[in-house]
């Protein structure tokens, strides 16, 4: 999915072309002061994108993964970076996405919309470009200039706001981890590591690496970070 909005599926033995989608063209997305830069989803043969339509009600769009034929819209949201999450709570499908203007629950074979939460930084120069992260029945969603949000999901598939915070944790497009009810991810406003308890939003330690933000992989016990400048390092997994 390349920054015009171009999406493209190819032959993986050969290279080849199997379809194309102008999306940007085909919903009427507007690309404002960003490309697109978020990842596809492909999930049950539907490939799920933060397209952001708002004229044509296609702000999330699922197509066939093999022919790229439109399966469903929903929402008129602005284009969003972060890439859509799904889980299953309380033996239910859920897709969970943050678009530019908040968060969305969705079913995932209708695109039928459960509800939204608004989620959206005022000043122009913002995307919201983090992936939300789900744990059991919580989910978490943090944004530059936003701060951060936790939901629980209930059983009816209704939800529960358990807490929202600005200065707790404010992620700009780095990615979250989530280990054991504690989310591990990197502040905006102070380019701190951060480890949050989930369910109360209590920060239980910040960490001020010299090489600022980076992208993480959790393996096992251990917390690979690729900074900005570079640099690898390897991070104990631990609330402590």
């Amino acid at each position: 999915w390349g920054g015009e909005g171009t999406l493209r599926c190819l032959d993986l033995a050969t290279g080849d072309l199997i379809w194309r989608r102008d999306l940007n063209d085909d919903y009427g997305a507007e690309l404002g002061m960003f490309p697109v830069a978020g990842s596809v989803l492909i999930a049950d043969g539907r490939v799920i994108l933060n397209v952001g339509g708002i004229e044509q009600s296609a702000g999330v769009v699922a197509l066939d993964k093999m022919t790229g034929d439109t399966l469903w819209t929903v929402s008129d949201h602005g284009p969003g970076d972060a890439t859509a999450v799904p889980a299953n709570i309380h033996g239910k499908d859920y897709l969970f996405i943050l678009t530019a203007d908040g968060l969305l629950s969705l079913d995932p074979p209708t695109g039928k919309m459960h509800w939204q939460i608004p989620f959206q930084a005022k000043a122009p120069d913002t995307s919201n470009a983090t992936t939300p992260a789900v744990w059991n029945d919580l989910v978490l969603i943090s944004a530059y200039k936003v701060g951060s949000l936790c939901v629980r999901v209930l059983p009816d598939g209704s939800h529960e706001e358990l807490w929202r915070k600005r200065r707790n944790l404010m992620c700009q497009y780095q990615n979250l981890i989530v280990r054991d009810g504690y989310v591990y991810g990197f502040s905006a406003n102070d380019h701190t590591l951060r480890c949050l308890e989930m369910e109360t939003g209590k920060v239980q330690w910040k960490w001020q690496p010299e090489h600022r933000r980076g992208q993480m992989l959790a393996l096992g016990d251990t917390l690979v970070i690729l900074f900005e400048t570079g640099h690898l390092a390897a991070v104990d997994v631990s609330p402590e």
